[in-house]
C-alpha cells in the first residue's frame, strides 16, 4: 500500500536533521518513530501514566507495615521535633 503524507517545513526539518544524525535514511527513521509511538500507544492504551501511589498498591508495598501505629501523627512521640530548625 503506498500513501502520500503532507509534513510541515518544521517536521521535514526534523526528520532531514535525525536522519543525518543517526545515519539512517529517513524511510527507517519515520518507521522508526512510529513503532515507537505505537508501543508507547499499546503500553498506556491512551491512559495517563501510572502514578507513584498506584503503583506501590498495585505492588502491595503501601500499608506493607506491620506493628506500627496506622498514622505516626497521631502519636504525639514521633512528632517530637518535627519541623523545628536545629543548628
Amino acid at each position: 500500500m503506498s500513501a502520500s503524507i503532507h509534513l510541515t517545513n518544521e517536521q521535514q526539518e526534523t526528520l532531514t536533521r535525525l536522519a543525518a544524525q543517526s545515519g539512517k535514511p529517513w524511510q527507517e527513521v519515520l518507521g522508526k518513530a512510529l513503532a515507537s509511538f505505537d508501543e508507547q500507544t499499546k503500553t498506556t492504551n491512551g491512559a495517563p501514566p501510572e502514578t507513584v501511589q498506584a503503583a506501590l498498591v498495585r505492588l502491595g508495598l503501601l500499608g506493607c507495615v506491620t506493628d506500627a501505629p496506622p498514622d505516626l501523627s497521631t502519636n504525639l512521640a514521633y512528632m517530637e521535633g518535627f519541623g523545628a530548625h536545629g543548628g
